[in-house]
């Protein structure tokens, strides 16, 4: 999400004496799978210009300390603010993504151009209703993003996307743990 806004100055804030120190590199990280994690985060951290990763304490971090007791209790957790969901796969996962920017001749180009450079038809109903509709989305980083009330920003993406995306959760990448 910082990427998306374009943050070039990142604090970092966890509890975990170990996990900071890993990504100062001031520990040695063990383990393949914790390897990969760090690669990973490394990765992340190389794109802002500045980062600065800092230890809390944990009973000044009541988000995570939250957390925490989520993730070690059984049975159903009593926790409104904290939205819980399952992660099939681990983070560490690659997938191949088709990167399609091309967005001529789509549903996308009317709301797209009308952001960008406040260009709108000359008919005014058509004006009018594409202004409605632009009302719904934002643009960042050069891709448009569908704005919902209570959910994250959509990613929008043209037909072959669509299909490549379907294709992958149906019967390719995804198809093995879905089924």
């Amino acid at each position: 999400m910082a990427r998306a806004f374009g943050v070039r100055c990142l604090h970092v804030y966890s509890d975990s004496q170990l996990i900071v120190n890993q990504v100062r590199g001031e520990y040695e990280a063990r383990g393949e799978h914790i390897q990969l994690y760090q690669e990973i985060v490394k990765g992340l951290l190389e794109q802002f210009g500045q980062i600065y990763v800092e230890q809390i304490p944990r009973d000044s971090n009541s988000q995570a300390d939250a957390l925490t007791r989520l993730a070690t209790s059984e049975g159903e957790a009593k926790l409104s603010n904290i939205i819980i969901t399952n992660q099939a796969l681990p983070s560490t996962t690659h997938f191949l993504v088709a990167q399609v920017d091309e967005i001529e001749g789509t549903w996308m180009q009317p709301i797209y151009t009308y952001l960008k450079t406040d260009e709108q038809p000359s008919d005014k109903t058509e004006a009018s209703r594409l202004q409605r509709r632009a009302a719904r989305y934002v643009i960042l980083n050069d891709h448009l993003y569908k704005r919902g009330f209570s959910m994250p920003l959509l990613k929008c993406i043209t037909t072959e996307q669509g299909q490549i995306v379907l294709g992958e959760i149906h019967g390719g990448l995804l198809g093995y743990f879905l089924s």
